[in-house]
C-alpha cells in the first residue's frame, strides 16, 4: 500500500476516528489511575536527576502496574549502549524495552514517562494482535512462548470497536513494513490480512520500503496519539513534543513528494 499523488488514498491508510481513540484513552485512565500515576511523577521529579538506572527502571515498572494492570504482560525494562539519535524501542522477540543510556541518564522523568508510554503502547497493540489473531500475529511478532500461551488465554472478540480497529492497523502495519525486508531464512506474510498470501523472497528487493506508508501510519502514528492523548491527560502540565507527526501531516508531505522515513519526522 502506497501513497500517491493523483491517487487515492488506500481505505487502510485514511487516519482513524481521532475522537473515538480519545475514548479509548478515556475509558483506560479513570480518576484513580490519573492520581496515582501524577503522585508518582511528583514523587520522583525532584530527586530523579540523582537516581541510578535500576531505581529509574523500578519506576517504571510501578508504573506499569497502575496504568497496564493485566491489559499485557510488562516488557523487561533494560537500558543499553548510549546511541545517536535514538532513545527506546520495543522488541516482541524478547518481550523487552531498550533504553538508550545516554538518553535514560540525561532528560526528566517526564520525557522518560512519555518516551516509556510509547513503547508501552507498541506492546499493548502487539499483545492484542496475538490475543485477536494469533495464527497471524505469531508469526510477525514471534514473541516469547509464555507470551503466546498468555494471550491464547485471553481471546478478544472482534466487534469492530475502535480497539479492534487498532488493533488490526498495527498488525496490518507491521505486516506491510515485513514485505521488502531481505530475509532468506523464511517467507513473510504480504499485506492482506486473512488472505494466503505470501511474499517470494525473489521480489523482496523489488519491493524494498512499500509498506513503509502502511508502518508509519497504522503503528508508529497510531501509537504516539495513544501516547500524546494519556500524557496530556496524565501531565498537562509538561511540554509534549511528537516523536512523529500526525497522520493528516505525514499524508500531506507524501502526497506532495517526500519520501515516508522523512515525512514521518517531527522537525
Amino acid at each position: 500500500m502506497l501513497l500517491q499523488p493523483g491517487k487515492p488514498i488506500p481505505k487502510e491508510l485514511l487516519p482513524l476516528n481521532k475522537t473515538q481513540v480519545q475514548g479509548l484513552v478515556d475509558h483506560l485512565l479513570t480518576t484513580q489511575v490519573i492520581q496515582n500515576v501524577q503522585n508518582q511523577l511528583a514523587l520522583y521529579k525532584s530527586e530523579w536527576s540523582y537516581l541510578d538506572n535500576n531505581r529509574k527502571l523500578s519506576f517504571l515498572d510501578n508504573l506499569h502496574s497502575f496504568i497496564f494492570g493485566n491489559l499485557f504482560p510488562r516488557p523487561v525494562s533494560k537500558v543499553t549502549f548510549s546511541r545517536v539519535r535514538f532513545t527506546a524501542s520495543f522488541h516482541s522477540e524478547d518481550w523487552s524495552m531498550r533504553f538508550s543510556e545516554n538518553f535514560f541518564t540525561k532528560y526528566s522523568v517526564e520525557q522518560i514517562f512519555k518516551t516509556w508510554l510509547h513503547e508501552s503502547y507498541h506492546a499493548f497493540l502487539h499483545f492484542s494482535g496475538i490475543r485477536l489473531n494469533p495464527g497471524v500475529a505469531v508469526d510477525v511478532f514471534a514473541p516469547p512462548r509464555q507470551v503466546i500461551e498468555l494471550a491464547r488465554k485471553m481471546p478478544i472478540r472482534d466487534d469492530g470497536s475502535i480497539f479492534i480497529q487498532l488493533i488490526k492497523r498495527n498488525l496490518l502495519g507491521c505486516i506491510d513494513r515485513s514485505v521488502g525486508q531481505v530475509d532468506t531464512t523464511r517467507t513473510v506474510r504480504s499485506v492482506r490480512l486473512g488472505d494466503n498470501i505470501f511474499t517470494p523472497r525473489s521480489s523482496y528487493q523489488s519491493m524494498a520500503g512499500t509498506g513503509l506508508d502502511s508502518y508509519y501510519l497504522n503503528v508508529e502514528i497510531n501509537v504516539e496519539n495513544l501516547t500524546e492523548m494519556t500524557f496530556k491527560k496524565v501531565a498537562p502540565y509538561a511540554p509534549f513534543r511528537r516523536s512523529y507527526v500526525t497522520a493528516e501531516e505525514y499524508i500531506r508531505k507524501r502526497l506532495n513528494g517526500e519520501g515516508p522515513v522523512y515525512a514521518a519526522q517531527q522537525r
